[in-house]
C-alpha cells in the first residue's frame, strides 16, 4: 500500500512547477537586478531634486518679484496720495480766496478742478501699473 501512495503523489508531484536549482548566473541576474534598480533610484533622485532646485528658484524669483511689486506701489499710493492731498488743499486755499473776494469766475474753477481731482482713483492707475508690471511685452511704464 505504501508503494501506491508514493505513485499517488509522484503524480501529483508532476503538476506542480520544480523549483531550479540556484545557479551562479541566478545570483548574476539577481545582482544585475539590484544594480539596475539602484541606478533608478539614484536617477529618481537626481530628477527629483533638480526639479524641487527648480521650484524653489522660480519662487525665490517671483516672491522677489511680488516684494519688488509691492514696493513700488506703496510708494506710487503713497506719493499719488500726497499729490491728491496737496492739490486738493490748494484748491480749497483758492475756494476760499475766491468766496473772500466775490470772485465766481475763481470760485466756479476750484470747484471744477476739485472734482476732477476727486473723480480719478488712483487706485484704477495702480491696476494698470499692476497689469503692465506683470505684462511681459511692456518694456517702459510712463506716468
Amino acid at each position: 500500500m505504501a508503494k501506491q501512495e508514493l505513485i499517488k503523489a509522484t503524480k501529483k508531484l508532476k503538476n506542480v512547477t520544480v523549483i531550479p536549482k540556484p545557479s551562479p548566473d541566478m545570483a548574476f541576474q539577481a545582482f544585475k537586478m539590484l544594480a539596475d534598480a539602484h541606478h533608478e533610484y539614484r536617477m529618481t533622485v537626481q530628477a527629483e531634486t533638480t526639479k524641487r532646485e527648480a521650484i524653489h528658484a522660480w519662487r525665490d524669483v517671483n516672491v522677489g518679484k511680488i516684494e519688488q511689486q509691492t514696493e513700488f506701489l506703496k510708494a506710487y499710493l503713497s506719493e499719488t496720495f500726497k499729490e491728491r492731498r496737496h492739490s486738493i488743499d490748494e484748491m480749497f486755499e483758492r475756494l476760499d480766496k475766491g468766496i473772500e473776494a466775490g470772485n465766481m469766475d475763481l470760485v466756479n474753477l476750484a470747484m471744477e478742478s476739485i472734482t476732477t481731482i476727486v473723480k480719478s482713483s488712483p487706485l484704477k492707475e495702480a491696476e494698470k501699473i499692476i497689469q503692465a508690471l506683470n505684462d511681459p511685452n511692456i518694456e517702459k511704464i510712463e506716468f
